[in-house]
C-alpha cells in the first residue's frame, strides 16, 4: 500500500513499514502500510525501507498479490514533486508487474463530484496514462468498508515478483544501482511516469518452479542462439551475435513473463568453439539438466539453431546435432524445435535450397521421428511464435534420465558416446530407448506410475531369475513407468520369509516416501496343467499383500498364450477365473491375457490408468507402525507354514 504523498496540511500518520493481517473469506490478507514517498522523511530513506520488507520478503519466495497506490482526489493539480514519487513507485514495480497495480483515487466523500470526475479525467488520461496503458488499472474508493474491499478482491489470487525484489535477489544488484535505486538520482522531473523498461531477468536454479515453461536453446557456435533469446526478451542484438565467434561461455537462464506464464530461456555455450571442447561445453550442459531434474523440472522443449547461411555440410555440425539427439531420447523427439537462422543475411533463394537439403537429408531422420522444423526471422514474433508452438507439455530428455535415474557417468551416456565417436557423416537419428535400472528408491518419483510385479512361482526348471528388488524405469506418451520386479514367493534358493521381507521392506520405504502403486500384476501360465499346492499358497500370501481396498488395482493376467491350443486354454483360463482367483475377482480385480507382444503388455499396463493405491501391508506397517511379521501378510506366511509342516 503505497501512498503518493503525505507533504500536506495531514502530516505523516506512518514512519515505518507496518503489516497487518486479516481473515476474510477462508483466506489470511497481510496488508503493508508504507511512509508516503513525500513526507518528513527523505526519499531516500523511505525508499530503503520499502526496499529492504521487499527483499526480505522474495528471499522467503513470498511475491506480492498487489500494489495499491492512492492519491487524494482533492488534488486537482499533481506538482512535479508527486510525479517524481509517482515515477519511484513505477520503478519500484516495473513493467511485468504492471497488472498486479491499482491507482486509487480517494477522498470522494470530501470533495464536488463534477469536478472530482474532471480530476479523474485528466489523471487517467494525462499522468496516469503510460501506467494504465501498461496494465494498471484505476479503481475508486469510496471511504467504506465494501468499497475497499472491492478494490482488494479484484485482484485475484495471481503474484507478481516487482522488478525491485528481482533487481536486488536475482540480478544481485545494489540498491542504488536498481532502477528505483537511479530514479532517485534524477530528483523532480516533469516528465509522465512510466513503467521502466524490464531488463531481462538471470535467474538462479532455486527461484526455477516446476510449473515455469522451460525451454533449452542448443546450437554451433555462433549460429544465434543469444540473439533468439535476445528477441524473445526484448533485449537487443549483443555485439558478436552475426558472428562466427562464440558470445557464450557458460549456461545462462533468463526468466521472462508473458500471458501469466512465466518462461525460462537456458542459453547455452555453442558446440565446436575454439575456447572449449564439446566435452566441456556438454558438461556445462548437463550440471544445468541434473540439477532441474532431481528438482522435478521437465523442459518443455529443446530448440536447436542452424545458421540458413552455411551452405555446405560440414562434419562438426553433423556431430554436434547428433550430440543434440542423444541428449533429447527418441521419447522428447517431439519436443525438439530444428530452427534456421540468419535469415536476413542471405539470398533467400539460395536459402530455400539450403533449407530443402536440411529437411530432406541432414534432417530427415530427426523429423520423422516427430521433431518440428521452424524458420526464425530475426523478429520477436517469428522467436515467439516457435516457442509458443511447443505448447504446454514437458517431459525428461534421455540425458537426465540416464545420468540421474541411472546414474551414468557423461562418457556412458549416449551423449557423450557421440563426442567419442569418430568424425562421421552419418546421418543423426534419436538413439533407441533402453530400459533404465533405478539402483535407488530415491530415483523414484510420487508422479512416476508404478507397477509391482510378483511373479507367481519360480520352482521350476529354469530356477530363480530375480533375487532381490529391482525397479526399471520406461517412457511412454511423455510419462514415466517404474516397473518392480520381485523375487517369487516360491523361489528355490530363498526361503519365503526372505522373499516376503524384501517385498515388504520396498512397499513400505515408497510409501514413506508417498509413494504409492498405480498396479499389481500377478501372472500365471496357462500351459500349467493344475494350479499346485505352492502356487495357491504364493497366490494366498498375494492377495493377504494387497487387500481387498486395492483390489482394483490388481490384474490376474495368464502367460504363455502361443504355446498352448487356445481351446484348452480358454477351458483352464475360466477354471481359473471360477476358481483360484474368484475372490480377489469378486473384490474388484480385473483379468486379461498376455499374448506375448509389446502391444498386449502395454494394453494392460495403460489399462490401470494413473489412480494410485496403497496396499494394504503398506498401510500396517506405516499408518499403523505393525510389525510387518503381524501384519495381515505376516499372519497369513505363518499360517502357509504351518499348513506345509502338517
Amino acid at each position: 500500500m503505497a501512498a503518493e504523498s503525505e507533504a500536506s496540511q495531514l502530516g505523516s500518520c506512518t514512519k515505518d513499514l507496518e503489516a497487518y493481517r486479516c481473515e476474510r473469506y477462508g483466506k489470511q490478507f497481510v496488508f503493508v502500510d508504507t511512509p508516503g514517498f513525500n513526507s518528513s522523511q527523505s526519499q531516500t530513506m523511505v525508499l530503503r525501507k520499502i526496499a529492504h520488507m521487499l527483499e526480505t520478503t522474495y528471499r522467503r519466495d513470498i511475491e506480492l498479490t498487489g500494489v495499491i497506490y492512492t492519491h487524494r482526489i482533492l488534488d486537482a493539480c499533481i506538482s512535479s514533486a508527486e510525479l517524481s514519487s509517482l515515477g519511484l513507485f513505477a520503478a519500484l514495480c516495473g513493467g511485468a508487474a504492471a497488472p498486479r497495480v491499482r491507482l486509487v483515487t480517494t477522498m470522494w466523500d470530501e470533495t464536488d463530484i463534477e469536478s472530482a470526475e474532471e480530476t479523474e479525467s485528466t489523471l487517467k488520461a494525462e499522468q496516469w496514462k503510460s501506467l494504465l496503458d501498461a496494465g494498471a488499472r484505476y479503481e475508486r474508493f469510496h471511504n467504506t468498508h465494501e468499497s475497499a474491499w472491492e478494490i482488494v478482491l479484484r485482484l485475484g489470487d495471481n503474484m507478481k515478483a516487482l522488478l525491485l525484489q528481482r533487481e536486488l535477489v536475482d540480478m544481485r544488484m545494489e540498491f542504488t544501482q536498481t532502477t528505483a535505486g537511479s530514479q532517485l538520482l534524477l530528483g523532480v522531473t516533469q516528465n509522465m511516469p512510466s513503467f521502466p523498461y524490464n531488463p531481462r531477468e538471470t535467474i538462479q536454479f532455486s527461484k526455477i518452479k516446476p510449473t515455469d515453461i522451460v525451454i533449452l536453446v542448443l546450437g554451433m557456435t555462433g549460429s544465434g542462439m543469444s540473439n533468439f533469446i535476445n528477441k524473445l526478451t526484448g533485449m537487443p542484438a549483443e555485439i558478436g551475435t552475426d558472428s562466427l565467434g562464440s558470445c557464450t561461455t557458460k549456461v545462462n537462464t533468463y526468466a521472462c513473463d508473458r500471458d501469466g506464464r512465466r518462461f525460462i530461456f537456458v542459453d547455452t555455450p555453442g558446440f565446436d568453439s575454439e575456447s572449449q571442447s564439446d566435452t566441456a561445453v556438454l558438461t556445462k550442459i548437463l550440471h544445468w539438466l541434473r540439477t532441474t531434474y532431481q528438482k522435478c523440472i521437465d523442459p518443455t522443449g529443446v530448440i536447436y539453431t542452424y545458421r540458413i547461411n552455411d551452405t555446405h555440410e560440414c562434419a562438426t555440425e553433423l556431430t554436434s546435432l547428433r550430440i543434440v539427439a542423444a541428449l533429447c531420447g527418441a521419447e522428447a523427439a517431439d519436443r525438439l524445435r530444428l530452427v534456421t537462422t540468419m535469415w536476413d543475411n542471405v539470398d533467400e533463394e539460395i536459402a530455400k535450397g539450403t533449407e530443402v537439403r536440411l529437411k530432406d537429408d541432414v534432417w530427415r531422420l530427426l523429423l520423422g521421428a516427430g521433431s518440428c522444423y521452424e524458420r526464425f526471422n530475426n523478429t520477436e514474433g517469428s522467436a515467439w511464435d516457435i516457442v509458443l508452438g511447443l505448447g504446454d507439455t514437458k517431459k525428461a530428455l534421455v540425458l537426465q534420465r540416464e545420468v540421474v535415474d541411472m546414474e551414468m557417468k557423461l562418457e556412458q551416456t549416449d551423449a557423450g558416446r557421440q563426442i567419442l565417436r569418430e568424425t562421421t557423416r552419418d546421418r543423426p537419428s534419436f538413439p533407441d530407448i533402453v530400459r533404465s535400472s533405478l539402483n535407488s528408491i530415491s530415483n523414484i518419483r510420487p508422479n512416476d506410475i508404478v507397477i509391482l510385479m510378483p511373479p507367481e512361482s519360480e520352482a521350476d526348471e529354469l530356477g530363480s531369475c530375480t533375487k532381490d528388488v529391482h525397479a526399471y524405469a520406461c517412457y511412454r506418451d511423455g510419462k514415466r513407468f517404474v516397473f518392480v520386479d520381485t523375487p517369487g514367493f516360491n523361489n528355490s534358493s530363498q526361503r519365503q520369509e526372505t522373499v516376503l521381507r524384501k517385498i515388504v521392506l520396498w512397499l513400505k520405504a515408497t510409501y514413506q516416501r508417498s509413494i504409492m502403486l498405480s498396479g499389481v500384476i500377478y501372472t500365471h501360465g496357462i500351459t500349467d496343467e493344475h494350479v499346485s499346492r505352492e502356487e495357491m499358497s504364493s497366490f494366498r500370501i498375494f492377495t493377504a499383500l494387497c487387500g481387498d481396498e486395492a483390489a482394483d488395482r490388481v490384474r490376474l493376467v495368464t502367460t504363455k498364450w502361443d504355446e498352448l491350443d487356445s481351446g484348452s486354454a480358454t477351458d483352464k483360463e475360466n477354471d481359473m477365473k471360477t476358481g483360484p482367483w474368484g475372490s480377489l475377482l469378486n473384490v474388484g480385480a480385473h483379468y486379461s491375457r498376455f499374448d506375448n507382444t509389446t502391444e498386449s503388455a502395454w494394453r494392460i499396463v495403460l489399462e490401470l490408468g494413473e489412480t494410485k493405491k496403497c496396499l494394504l501391508v503398506q498401510r500396517e506397517v506405516v499408518d499403523m507402525e505393525i510389525d510387518w511379521y503381524y501384519s495381515t501378510v505376516g499372519i497369513r506366511l505363518q499360517q502357509e507354514v504351518c499348513t506345509r509342516m502338517f
